[in-house]
């Protein structure tokens, strides 16, 4: 889909970032139609879901929130590259990066008990670690890349505590905490202007 408006194309591309493949498949596409990319926006979230795995056998929040956009983005710099000195790869993280820890050694949590939590943290640390590091790779092209915290903002990624803590957890959200939170989130379509 394009969206235009005073003279700026913007495509938006659906991939399944928990599929390697579907990844693989959306970069070719893009490859193949545009001669550049100025601005790359990793902003992929699955949060606390519970235990499951990617197509490939991925936990599913390292999968889909990191090793997703980290293979989009290497296959795009190419095009990233012609687009020039300025272009951008900007990747969603979250305040939980802070309470992340990389289990180099069971990053897939087979061997761990599985904690939704700290599977969350861990992949939006690793999308930290990503940006640092990419930014060192890149900068001799003249690109820029960024990983922020977008604030809480009022979106369906809250969608799987049902699932994970089961009714009471999530009734207790529901009906307390999140009367009380609206009042800060801010709006994804405001958030998206911004």
């Amino acid at each position: 889909n394009e969206i235009r408006e005073d003279g700026v194309d913007i495509e938006v591309e659906k991939m399944d970032l928990s599929s390697l493949q579907s990844v693989r498949d959306c970069a070719e596409r893009l490859s193949c139609r545009l001669e550049k990319i100025d601005i790359l926006l990793n902003n992929a979230g699955v949060m606390v879901c519970p235990e499951s795995r990617t197509t490939e056998g991925f936990e599913m929040q390292i999968g889909t929130n990191h090793f997703g956009p980290f293979l989009l983005t290497n296959l795009l710099l190419p095009l990233l590259i012609k687009g020039g000195k300025g272009s951008r790869v900007v990747t969603v993280s979250s305040i939980a990066h802070s309470r992340g820890v990389i289990q180099f050694d069971d990053i897939n949590w087979e061997k761990t008990t599985y904690a939704p939590v700290a599977a969350y943290s861990q992949s939006k640390l690793a999308n930290v670690l990503f940006s640092a590091e990419l930014a060192e790779r890149v900068k001799q092209y003249g690109i820029n890349t960024y990983s922020l915290h977008p604030g809480v903002i009022n979106t369906d990624l809250f969608r799987h505590l049902k699932e994970t803590y089961g009714d009471f957890i999530a009734g207790f959200g529901e009906k307390f905490v999140l009367p009380i939170l609206k009042v800060f989130l801010q709006d994804s379509r405001e958030w998206s202007s911004n």
